[in-house]
């Protein structure tokens, strides 16, 4: 897939409950001659919105996410976040992610990794601004300074797929393995009350005198040791089905690129995200 020009600096994500802040931003960098990509200037009365976020994505050099509690709750927010992970994975795509931070939330893993622009303190606007702007300048030189579409080679583009896919690989087994940790979790829990019946029916035989009545306690306490552990099992081991089906597609993509491993590539960056 050819690399399409990057025509602005910046594609701005955000809830709409945070529109008038975000249009703040877009104000205050265009003053600067930052070239700002936001829905609500770049799309059209009539336009396909998904298609226009797309191309948006793909002539912006740097993604960047409001982050606040709305934004990332948010559905919407959340299937453009997934759209930028797998653009900004992909060999041959040179986008950048940077997160604003404008409220104390937690982010997700994918974004921890990040170097973000904190704006949560409002009388700090100019400074966190400025940095942003450092940032985006930063991202400007480095790609005019990057090798035009085409001009690499094949196999370069090759390893760096599959090297890319080694890092998920890697990534999955640790969260199968962690699934897997879960489960042995839920069965241990399961067994220990079991055998908590035991110190309760031998006090009981004591109180009602009948030591095949007292006995009746373990499987009480066995049932409610299963009974609390099914849909902490039922989960771990849907997560296990799903993240082993995953793994083996990301497997068969080894060192490929098609339409059918990009969405995979949507479908990993959605799991790293849970």
């Amino acid at each position: 897939m050819a690399a399409t020009p990057q025509s602005y600096d910046i594609f701005l994500s955000y809830d709409h409950d945070d529109a008038e802040w975000a249009d703040r931003l877009r104000a205050a960098l265009e003053q600067r001659g930052i070239r700002v990509w936001m829905d609500s200037t770049e799309i059209r009365a009539g336009e396909r919105w998904e298609e226009q976020l797309e191309a948006g994505m793909k002539s912006s050099r740097v993604w960047t996410l409001i982050c606040t509690r709305r934004a990332l709750e948010s559905a919407w927010v959340r299937e453009e976040r997934n759209w930028a992970l797998a653009l900004a994975t992909s060999p041959d795509s040179q986008l950048k992610l940077i997160p604003l931070l404008r409220e104390d939330v937690e982010l997700p893993l994918f974004l921890q990794t990040r170097q973000w622009v904190d704006f949560r303190d409002g009388s700090r606007f100019a400074d966190s601004l400025d940095e942003l702007y450092r940032r985006l300048i930063d991202a400007r030189g480095a790609g005019a300074s990057t090798i035009p579409a085409g001009a690499s080679d094949a196999a370069g583009t090759s390893e760096d797929v599959t090297a890319a896919a080694q890092e998920q690989l890697d990534f999955l087994d640790r969260a199968l393995h962690r699934k897997a940790k879960e489960v042995r979790e839920a069965w241990s829990m399961r067994i220990a009350a079991l055998i908590i019946g035991l110190p309760l029916a031998w006090g009981l035989t004591g109180v009602v005198g009948s030591p095949g009545l007292a006995l009746g306690i373990i499987p009480v306490t066995g049932l409610l040791g299963w009974g609390v552990t099914v849909p902490r099992l039922t989960a771990a081991r849907s997560s296990q089905d799903r993240l082993q089906l995953l793994r083996e597609g990301i497997e068969r993509c080894r060192g490929r690129r098609d339409t059918w491993c990009d969405n995979l590539q949507v479908k990993f960056w959605e799991a790293v995200q849970e």
